[in-house]
């Protein structure tokens, strides 16, 4: 009787299997795959030759234009710069003052003369600044007399009109006592004497009545008068007023002149950045000189570049192109996009080149006009 063995059946065939080793069979793989891979690589690099784009780098000469060109704004005396009130990189507005200079001594009279000048008109403007401030108060107070001189002819004129009714009733009255006394002078009730009387004091009050009559019509055209003069007074006083500004606007244009004789500003044409600034505070300009150079709110930067005609054939309207400035380390910030606004196909030798010609334009960083 056998004893049982320690370990499975299984594992001791696998034992004596793994001396002897075991065999695999390789079988190759068939033609059919081996020709689809070719024919889907083949497909694959085409395709990507078809579609797939590449950079060619050249190197040509070229100038960065502006498109309106920089506003230049020059000196117009030559002089020394008084004030400065933009630097490089400031957004400016259309006559916002610039630059101030203070003209030289021997331009337009010298600047002795005009300041001179300017002292005598200021003094003058002095006086007539003071004149109106006195027709005004004149204006004013004699304004205040009108109205009070109207007031009081008004009551004078209630009273009398008052005593003119007061003296009429006693007139009728009287005339009314003297028809009695007449009549009872005719029956001999009454004498003569006391008639006369009568008819006297008639007589006075009509007087009186004329009298008052007089000083009421006297007062009422007083009246009358001084509320047209009131009426008139404020159109009077802005006569005196308008010829007085009047005045202060010729010393105004004459001072402005010599002014500019002495100092004149300078101010923005248009709208835009500044983008040169050739001048500081102190320093001495000429005629005509450029102090400032403005770019314009609108303006678009191109690049005219000179391509040679190995490379021209590569380029198209539109093509999108990066350009890399040779004065800056385009290393880190010297590229620009742009497209290719135009292409001229005349071909050039280096010898006509005497003066820049438009051989590729490439709008920066948005599309240019064509050339």
């Amino acid at each position: 009787m056998s004893q049982p063995s320690l370990f499975r059946s299984e594992a001791l065939n696998h034992q004596r299997h793994a001396i002897a080793g075991e065999i695999l069979v390789s079988v190759a793989p068939g033609w059919s795959a081996i020709g689809w891979l070719m024919i889907v690589t083949v497909t694959a690099l085409a395709a990507f030759l078809m579609t797939s784009q590449f950079s060619r780098k050249e190197t040509v000469p070229g100038i960065l234009v502006s498109h309106p060109d920089l506003i230049r704004v020059r000196a117009l005396k030559p002089g020394t710069i008084e004030t400065l009130q933009v630097s490089i990189g400031d957004t400016v507005q259309k006559g916002q003052v610039l630059f101030t200079v203070a003209v030289d001594a021997t331009e337009g009279g010298g600047r002795e003369v005009a300041e001179a000048q300017l002292v005598q008109l200021d003094a003058e403007a002095t006086g007539l600044n003071q004149q109106k401030v006195l027709e005004r108060s004149l204006s004013m107070q004699r304004s205040a007399e009108l109205t009070s001189r109207i007031d009081k002819l008004g009551q004078q004129i209630s009273a009398l009109q008052q005593k003119e009714k007061i003296q009429d009733r006693t007139n009728e009255l009287l005339a009314d006592q003297v028809a009695a006394i007449e009549g009872l002078t005719a029956k001999g009730y009454s004498s003569k004497v006391e008639l006369r009387r009568r008819q006297t004091d008639l007589q006075d009050g009509r007087i009186a009545a004329q009298s008052i009559a007089g000083d009421l019509s006297a007062r009422q055209t007083e009246r009358a008068t001084a509320l047209a003069e009131l009426e008139k007074l404020p159109g009077e006083t802005q006569l005196k007023l308008s010829q007085l500004d009047t005045a202060l606007s010729g010393i105004a244009q004459r001072r402005a002149d010599a002014f500019g004789r002495a100092t004149y500003s300078v101010t923005a044409p248009a709208a835009g950045r500044v983008d040169l600034l050739q001048v500081e505070p102190g320093q001495a300009v000429a005629a005509g000189m450029t102090a400032v150079a403005i770019q314009p709110a609108d303006a678009q930067l191109t690049a005219e570049l000179f391509v040679p005609s190995r490379a021209v054939a590569f380029l198209k309207q539109n093509q999108r192109v990066r350009i890399a400035y040779d004065a800056f380390p385009y290393v880190q910030f010297g590229f620009a996009d742009g497209k290719v606004a135009g292409i001229s196909y005349t071909v050039l030798h280096p010898a006509e080149l005497s003066q820049p010609v438009k051989v590729t334009e490439a709008g920066l960083p948005s599309v240019g006009q064509a050339g």
